[in-house]
């Protein structure tokens, strides 16, 4: 008996947790960050040959500034056939609100040339994402997930979003680990590290990735890759989990 309580009241804490996280948090929808750099390359129409889940990348975009703290992701998908379409259906970003706050700048259904804005009417829920709860451990991130009706063949869904804060247990040191392709087909993709004067990060490339170009912009420096379709990576049965044959880089501010 002694031990059902204390499992009721720790059930009670977290749920109060899940309360008071719940209660804090709002989604903000802003225009997109003035900071960004520009794509100077056209996406390539991939291989659909390769196409294995219905849908392909036109773009893949990853932006980080490193002074704001801020995140910045947008993609383009392109919808194949009936699977692209059930595996496209819902939308999902994970973020901890306890030092992170989510922005969502844009999202449409391009139809036939036309833009479908969808953003303005849209409302996200926000949900428990606990990938640890497993082990009893309640880290407080949250899911904003929004479902997408109404998806035909040839549709393209563009997703742009911003997640703002770090992690203070690292003490505003930035350290991160990018893949540069994946198992679906993409037309292009821009990865950029937003550096400003006096902060300097290690970069190393893995399994043929190719090395960072940089662009000085003043008190900044541009750290990017502009990739165009790149064959798929076929994944391999019975692979080991830790085993990863995809392009990728690292980079990081601590000494090594």
């Amino acid at each position: 008996m002694k031990r059902f309580s204390h499992l009721l009241f720790a059930f009670v804490l977290v749920l109060a947790a899940f309360s008071w996280s719940f209660s804090q948090t709002t989604i903000q929808k802003t225009a997109s960050p003035t900071w960004l750099r520009p794509t100077t390359k056209k996406a390539i129409k991939p291989n659909l040959d390769d196409i294995s889940d219905g849908y392909y990348y036109e773009l893949i975009e990853h932006q980080i500034n490193l002074a704001t703290q801020t995140k910045y992701y947008k993609d383009i998908k392109v919808l194949f056939d009936q699977t692209g379409i059930e595996n496209l259906g819902q939308i999902q970003v994970t973020f901890d609100p306890h030092f992170q706050k989510l922005q969502l700048h844009e999202l449409k259904v391009i139809r036939n040339g036309k833009d479908i804005n969808l953003l303005p009417q849209a409302k996200f829920k926000l949900l428990a994402s606990e990938t640890e709860l497993s082990r009893s451990i309640y880290n407080g991130s949250q899911m904003a997930h929004y479902v997408l009706e109404d998806l035909r063949k040839d549709d393209k869904i563009v997703f742009a979003y911003s997640i703002i804060g770090v992690n203070p247990v690292f003490e505003q040191k930035f350290f991160d680990s990018y893949y540069l392709q994946g198992y679906e087909p993409t037309g292009l993709v821009h990865l950029n590290y937003i550096v400003p004067n006096g902060r300097k990060l290690q970069f190393k490339s893995f399994n043929g990735a190719p090395e960072v170009q940089q662009q000085s912009t003043g008190n900044t420096t541009n750290f990017f890759w502009e990739l165009t379709a790149d064959k798929t990576v076929q994944y391999e049965d019975y692979s080991p989990s830790w085993y990863s044959p995809l392009k990728y880089i690292q980079c990081t501010e601590f000494n090594t």
